[in-house]
């Protein structure tokens, strides 16, 4: 069993629903075959590589519970050419790291570092967290 390990180990996520609400969540491994992706990858492996190999991967992935539901909010702003099937018999959806992912797969892990948040919404505040503040979830293939 091989593990890409991220360097972020715990997280508290905050988060507005009527009142304030905060969770810490702690990275755990999870087998990248109970990962369903909703996103196929943009961008070149090797590039990605070279910086995990030096610099480590910084972010767990964040994911989901696997439900057509999260799924359709999960996909709602990507490029309809960047869109994977929906794969019901897998128990997690990534929300976040589609690219590390794959990238994982090609390297031959088997495990990768995540923090699971209950819905979509959890998700967002936690990639708000880990990106300071800031998400840019634009194709990187028409960015210059």
């Amino acid at each position: 069993m091989s593990y890409l390990e991220s360097i972020v180990r715990t997280l508290d996520v905050v988060y507005w629903d009527g009142d304030l609400q905060i969770r810490r969540r702690d990275a755990v491994e999870t087998a990248l075959i109970d990962i369903q992706c909703a996103v196929r990858p943009s961008i070149d492996y090797k590039v990605l590589w070279k910086d995990i190999a030096y610099n480590g991967m910084k972010d767990p992935i964040i994911i989901i519970p696997n439900s057509e539901k999260n799924y359709d909010l999960a996909i709602r702003q990507i490029t309809p050419d960047l869109i994977l099937p929906y794969e019901p018999n897998r128990p997690c959806l990534a929300y976040t790291g589609n690219q590390r992912i794959a990238l994982a797969k090609w390297k031959n892990f088997s495990h990768i570092s995540t923090i699971e948040m209950p819905d979509v919404h959890w998700a967002h505040a936690a990639h708000l967290k880990l990106q300071n503040g800031e998400v840019d979830c634009r194709d990187t293939r028409n960015i210059s």
